[in-house]
């Protein structure tokens, strides 16, 4: 193996690294990854933070929905009365000229059932 020639006219040796490189670099290296550890470890907390707060806001929605079932089922109850007692008293449950949906037959149909 030629190697280059020195100004003597030897084979000159490369370079060499010494531990001290080695080192700097190992401390350079752990310095990085140290650095990229803690950025990963603060994102981690953000994204923890903010499900946490999209929690709360999903557990608010649930109550929510579940007061409007309950009152839309109170409602009903109450609307469920009302009619009850119109119907007993003789006024009908629905203006004049009003057929509810689910009544409303087509005259050339034969009903279903």
């Amino acid at each position: 193996m030629a190697g280059k020639l020195g100004t003597d006219g030897h084979p000159q040796k490369s370079p060499r690294r010494g531990r001290h490189g080695k080192r700097k670099r190992l401390r350079l290296a752990t310095r990085d990854m140290e650095q990229a550890i803690e950025d990963l470890k603060q994102q981690n907390l953000e994204l923890r933070t903010e499900m946490g707060q999209i929690k709360e806001q999903i557990n608010k929605m649930f109550e929510l929905l579940t007061q409007s079932a309950a009152l839309n089922a109170a409602v009903a109850a109450q609307g469920a009365t009302l009619n009850t007692v119109a119907v007993t008293q003789g006024t009908p449950t629905h203006p004049l000229g009003f057929t509810p949906p689910h009544l409303n037959v087509h005259p050339y149909r034969m009903p279903i059932g």
